[in-house]
């Protein structure tokens, strides 16, 4: 034989043994498949309706034509094919066609040549097939099947098995040995010396249903084909369904305690169950305390018992109650809401919330109630909403306050749950506005630092980008003491104040000035800034410098008010100690009261110290002076047994205290006098804004109405606002889903800041088109799109950098392609735009003319608008901070009507009209400015006439007295009604009461949003 022959028959045995493998990992797995199946039937006739005596023969039966299905049949119809070398030629040559049959010729010739064959032509052919074949492994030819479908069905089959195991009620080993075994040969359950017999009876498909208590307010709960364990709270019925194994002619529950009473052994408890057909098993139990059950199941006078299951207690735990406080100790006016707000949570309800205070001294008062809902509710969050006075506390207590909620437990009984304890410190009205003028000299002091900081620094800070961000930087630390003071008070600066305007103010234009800054440093590269750049971030400075100074300002003014309220209550209350006092001629009693009038001249000196170098305040100090010289006067003469002529030095000191005490008040009147006076004008703006606001909005409809009749189709020009205030509003909602994605973890400042105004300029676009403000529009599309370009190039920069470092921000590349969709959208928008105006360019004759009549009725609303500028900013520098909002309104009012006038001029009415519209809106910002800012002088009025209310009540008052207050505003819980009608009715009618002026506009906020809600 030759040596090609012999390769070529290697080979071929080679494939044999290839394929015969083949065939026994096949056979393998498919009698694993088989195993797997065997296991889920034993548990299936240990489950079902078989009986134990067909029950083996079933199985048998079974699984042995399974085996022989799966492996034997295979397995012999293909073991000897595979030894035949002609069929593995024919299976290589059908992967390698050019071999054309000599291999299949070669390995029917392996013994050599047939009769009448030529050897040369048989070794030729042999050559050939050797040479196509060589290297040929025989893997290539049988591929091992242990991943196709039988693998697969080998791999489902196991799990299956494995599941069933865990699952199933009834394992299958435990099966197996039920269907092959003696009765009772299942081993695995302990003895139980109450249950009789050890022998286990098998339970499965046991199914649960959960019949909660009514409290819980729960639905019913069904559970199927589930383990048997029972968890519930207590007063749950639980129905207990399950089938046996085999038939059966008694069934009863058995429950075992997990304990007994005072350490006896747990006494079990029988319940009947009902059996149908001898199988189905039903019965139920009442979860009362933890345990275990099982089934007793009877047959011929033997009693048998299933497998024990637990009965676990979910105990009802009391109600939590969490509050949200700034601190654990709070020092807060007898007449101010305590700045809690409470969150109550219970697993099936929360029954009754209270207030409940402990007096540091004496008894403690009754709970309040702070909700009762109607229906008991899992979750109740809401403020405090009650003042000290309110719980029982009058000003100089000290107590402790914790809320207190009770569950609806019917079965066990109401259990409360308590907060932690907050220390409550109430002050009087002395102490309420001592803390007030506290928060202001602090803010005050915060402020003046930051002012200084400014004003001491060189400037220019740089003019490059990198040296702007390290000036930024220190900018950025200016405000850090503000905002610590801003965390330090447990209520913060509420907005509504003039002092929380003074903090809203100045981080606004901190605001600004920074996020400028950070576009300049994200330059790329380190060139100059541009001049234009370099003269706005100057204008920005200017801006917070003015602004601390006029925060400044307004401090200073309140603490000079409330400096000249307490000098003036200070002088009342010397002129009172100094009276004469007839029928004392006691030199004793009379130095007594000399002291008392030297302490308060004291007072008096220290108060007129914090009006600075007033001529007030030198005139107190000269007239201090003049009272110290008559009280060393008075005492030489007691000390001389001058009686009579001691009492004549006080007669002259109650007189001059008198004149001091006139003067002050002459001081305070006529400084109310000229407030009063400012106000007065500053009512008149107001009533003048409203009606320019008014003639306006006349205005626009009269222009809509002479430009639907005399050319401009409203449909179309309607059409055409409606698409391109479309893309304007799908800009908006990606502009902000870009700013929301740029707020997470790995996005710059800069970004963060960029997105952000890119965002509110889409805001301000879109707002431009609302009130068709044809130049207005065009204005903001434009710089709308270099924004969304700036933002852009900005990122993909910062992302290019952060890529180089091996940091990623969250969804760089999503956030990335939005913004070139944004770009997109913002050129669309002003293009769309452009074709808008051209086809506004041509109006008709009629149309100019009608334009222009209201071209010269706007030049008079004009002429208005900037007298009313004017004033504005004559009444500015009385006002709070300026009044923000105010003049910049009432420019860009002018500015508006003037392109009004200018557009109706040219014949534009569409321009006209969108540019008075944008009047209006501007009058209306300007008019809520002022409204704001009339609220922040109020706030400063009262808080000076204060101190003045505190002096006459404290003298109508006797010690320890309660305070006068309005009664507060109760607002009524929803359950207090007995329909959401009711509720509704009663909010309206409280919307419509009367309360104080200075209380007003909060009343008003407040309810609206109630309605809201």
């Amino acid at each position: 034989m030759t040596p090609d022959l012999l390769r070529i028959a290697g080979l071929l045995r080679a494939l044999s043994v290839r394929e015969r493998r083949c065939l026994a990992v096949r056979a393998v797995l498919q009698g694993l498949a088989v195993a797997g199946l065997a296991g889920g039937l034993a548990v299936g006739l240990a489950l079902g309706h078989v009986s134990r005596p067909a029950a083996p023969l079933v199985f048998t039966l079974l699984t042995g034509l399974g085996l022989l299905l799966a492996v034997s049949i295979p397995a012999a119809r293909r073991w000897r094919p595979a030894g035949d070398p002609v069929r593995q030629a024919r299976r290589v040559e059908a992967q390698r066609p050019r071999l054309r049959g000599r291999l299949v010729t070669v390995a029917e010739r392996l013994e050599g040549a047939r009769p009448g064959e030529s050897e040369a032509l048989l070794a030729r052919a042999t050559t050939l097939a050797a040479g196509d074949v060589a290297g040929l492994d025989a893997r290539h030819v049988h591929v091992a099947p242990p991943l196709g479908l039988p693998g697969l069905a080998a791999i489902l089959a196991v799990g299956g098995l494995v599941a069933c195991t865990v699952l199933a009620p009834i394992p299958p080993l435990r099966a197996l040995a039920w269907i092959f075994g003696p009765a009772g040969a299942v081993e695995g359950i302990a003895s139980d010396p109450l249950a009789g017999p050890e022998d286990e009876a098998l339970v499965g498909d046991i199914d649960l249903r959960y019949l909660y208590p009514p409290y819980t307010g729960r639905d019913p709960l069904e559970v199927f084909n589930s383990t048997g364990d029972v968890h519930a709270p207590p007063g749950t019925t639980v129905e207990i369904r399950a089938r046996t194994a085999e038939a059966w002619e008694s069934a009863r529950l058995r429950f075992v305690p997990a304990t007994g009473e005072a350490g006896a052994p747990p006494v079990p408890e029988d319940v009947e169950a009902s059996l149908l057909s001898g199988r189905s098993v039903s019965t139920s139990i009442e979860v009362r305390a933890a345990g275990a059950w099982h089934l007793v199941l009877g047959r011929t006078g033997q009693e048998y018992r299933s497998r024990t299951h637990d009965v676990v207690v979910e105990p009802d735990l009391p109600p939590e109650v969490l509050l949200d406080a700034p601190t654990g100790t709070l020092d807060v006016a007898w007449d101010e809401a305590i700045p809690v707000i409470w969150t109550a949570r219970d697993d099936y309800g929360v029954a009754r919330v209270e207030a409940v205070v402990d007096r540091t001294e004496g008894p403690s008062p009754s709970p309040r109630v702070l909700r009762a809902p109607l229906d008991p509710a899992e979750r109740l969050s809401e403020a405090l909403d009650a003042t000290p006075l309110d719980l029982g506390l009058v000003p100089g207590e000290a107590g402790r306050v914790r809320v207190v909620a009770w569950d609806d437990d019917a079965v066990s009984g109401s259990k409360a749950g308590a907060s932690r304890v907050l220390a409550l410190r109430v002050l009087g009205p002395r102490g309420k506005t001592a803390r007030k003028v506290k928060r202001i000299e602090e803010l005050r002091g915060v402020l003046v630092g930051a002012l200084a900081d400014y004003l001491e620094e060189g400037w220019p800070a740089g003019d490059t980008g990198p040296a702007l961000l390290a000036w930024g930087e220190r900018v950025a630390q200016r405000m850090e003491p503000l905002d610590t003071l801003a965390d330090a008070w447990w209520e913060g600066f509420d907005p509504s104040t003039f002092e929380g305007t003074v903090v809203v103010a100045v981080r606004a234009t901190h605001a600004s000035l920074l996020t400028f800054v950070q576009v300049l440093g994200a330059r790329p590269d380190r060139q100059a800034v541009p001049q234009e750049d370099r003269v706005h971030l100057e204008v920005l400075r200017d801006a917070t410098i003015t602004t601390l100074e006029r925060g400044i300002l307004t401090l200073d003014e309140a603490i000079l008010r409330e400096a000249v309220a307490r000098l003036a209550e200070l002088a009342r209350q010397i002129a009172r100690e100094t009276a004469p006092l007839p029928g004392i001629e006691d030199p004793v009693s009379l130095h007594v009261h000399l002291d008392s009038v030297s302490r308060q001249l004291e007072g008096l000196d220290r108060a007129a110290e914090d009006l600075g170098e007033s001529p007030l305040s030198a005139l107190v100090a000269a007239r201090v002076r003049d009272a110290r010289n008559r009280i060393a006067l008075a005492r030489d003469a007691l000390a001389q047994g001058r009686v009579t002529d001691a009492r004549r030095i006080l007669v002259a000191l109650a007189r001059d205290a008198q004149d001091l005490a006139s003067i002050v008040e002459d001081a305070m009147a006529a400084g109310e006098g000229a407030v009063a006076e400012a106000m007065a004008r500053v009512e008149a703006l107001a009533r003048e804004l409203a009606d320019l606001e008014e003639n306006e909005r006349e205005e626009v409809e009269r222009i809509a109405r002479f430009r639907a009749a005399l050319g401009d189709d409203p449909e179309s020009l309607a059409a055409r606002w409606d698409a391109v205030g479309q893309r304007a509003r799908a800009l908006v909602r990606r502009s902000e889903r870009n700013a929301e994605a740029m707020r997470g973890d790995g996005w710059s400042y800069t970004e963060r800041s960029l997105s952000a105004a890119v965002a509110s300029e889409a805001h301000g676009l879109l707002r431009a088109l609302d009130a068709h403000d044809v130049d207005r529009s065009v204005g903001a599309a434009g710089e709308m799109e270099w924004s969304v370009t700036h933002l852009e190039q900005v990122a993909a920069r910062y992302t290019e950098g952060r890529q180089a470092i091996g940091r990623v921000a969250g969804g760089e590349r999503v956030v990335l392609g939005s913004l070139g969709e944004a770009e997109a959208e913002a050129v669309a928008v002003r293009r769309m735009l452009e074709d808008l105006v051209r086809s506004l360019a041509r109006p008709s004759a009629p149309l100019c003319e009608a334009a222009r009549e209201a071209a010269t009725r706007q030049e008079t609303v004009e002429e208005r608008v900037v007298g009313a500028t004017r004033e504005a900013g004559d009444l500015a520098r009385s006002l709070p901070m300026g009044a923000p909002g105010l003049v910049e309104g009432l420019e860009g009012a002018s500015e508006a009507v003037h392109r009004s006038v200018t557009s109706l001029g040219d014949g534009q009415a569409m321009a006209g009209e969108g540019a008075a519209r944008s009047a209006a809106d501007a009058l209306a910002e300007a008019g809520r400015a002022l409204e704001r800012a009339i609220e922040d002088a109020r706030d400063l009025s009262r808080f000076s006439a204060r101190r003045e209310a505190q002096a006459s009540s404290g003298s109508r008052r006797g010690a320890g007295a309660s305070p006068d207050v309005h009664g507060r505003m109760e607002i009524p819980a929803p359950e207090a009604f007995r329909t959401p009608e009711a509720y509704r009715r009663a909010l309206l009618r409280g919307m419509e009461g009367k309360v104080p002026d200075e209380y007003e506009t909060l009343k008003r906020r407040y309810y609206e949003e109630l309605v809201r809600q």
